[in-house]
């Protein structure tokens, strides 16, 4: 796991993914990782999309990973997502009227 707490202790830093020079995407959510790590993330030249929400990436080191690696897509998450009528958490199914 990188960058991550687990159970046992281990974690796997940002710096090692560079050895991964083929990789594409990167979900690094959920992790106490933090823009230090940004020039580890900016060094894999084939990256086209990371995950970085729950993280301490602030937005001062986002747009700088963006000036870096103007074509790569960076998700930070904070969605407003629609309630939906089949939602069991906040909204209630319609009332089906019967004859």
């Amino acid at each position: 796991m990188v960058g991550s707490d687990k159970s046992d202790g281990t974690t796997l830093p940002l710096a090692s993914l560079v050895a991964l020079e083929n990789l594409e995407s990167l979900s690094i959510t959920q992790t106490k990782v933090t823009a230090d790590g940004i020039g580890n993330v900016s060094a894999l030249k084939k990256l086209k999309k990371v995950y970085l929400y729950g993280t301490g990436f602030t937005n001062t080191a986002v747009a700088a990973l963006k000036q870096k690696m103007p074509g790569l897509l960076i998700d930070t998450g904070g969605y407003k997502l629609p309630v939906l009528a089949t939602d069991t958490t906040e909204a209630k199914a319609p009332e089906v009227k019967t004859n």
